[in-house]
């Protein structure tokens, strides 16, 4: 399946229905009728490498690492929602409405604009942003140590 990540700030309004668009600078590789992931940052997390017993979770960055040998390994990221793919377009930065604030969670334009900014260091007004126009699916109550657990008991146990 798909993924897409978004900002963390992002999750709460996706599940809402707040937030049904999102607008980025590449090609997200999604079509119409794709159903995709949405990870709240990367669709991986970092977990110890081997099969010593002195992995701790990171409180900060949500991951396993080993006391010893200090190696990490990706595991699969809990996605926060399914999202289904209703309409991809382009569109100029230049003409961003408060319609298209609304469908990304934002009030007026300034505050998309705004919010942009924040993501990508520069825009010019005639750059073109790639719009994902999304429908929620399923909202999932995600949880990276249960994640994390369930694949370290895999791996444990050779499946």
């Amino acid at each position: 399946m798909k993924a897409i990540k978004f900002k963390s700030d992002h999750r709460h309004p996706i599940i809402a229905g707040a937030k049904v668009e999102t607008r980025r600078l590449s090609d997200p590789g999604v079509s119409v009728g794709d159903v995709v992931e949405a990870f709240d940052g990367e669709p991986y997390a970092l977990i110890d490498c081997c099969f010593c017993w002195g992995s701790a979770i990171d409180p900060v960055h949500q991951h396993r690492a080993c006391r010893w040998c200090k190696g990490t390994t990706k595991v699969p990221n809990v996605p926060f929602a399914t999202l289904k793919v209703v309409d991809t377009f382009e569109q100029r930065v230049g003409e961003l409405t408060d319609d298209d604030a609304r469908a990304e969670g934002y009030a007026r334009a300034e505050q998309l604009w705004d919010a942009l900014l924040a993501i990508y260091d520069e825009l010019d007004l005639g750059m073109t942003m790639f719009v994902v126009r999304f429908e929620l699916l399923e909202a999932h109550n995600g949880n990276p140590e249960g994640q994390i657990a369930r694949y370290e008991r895999a791996r444990r146990s050779g499946t």
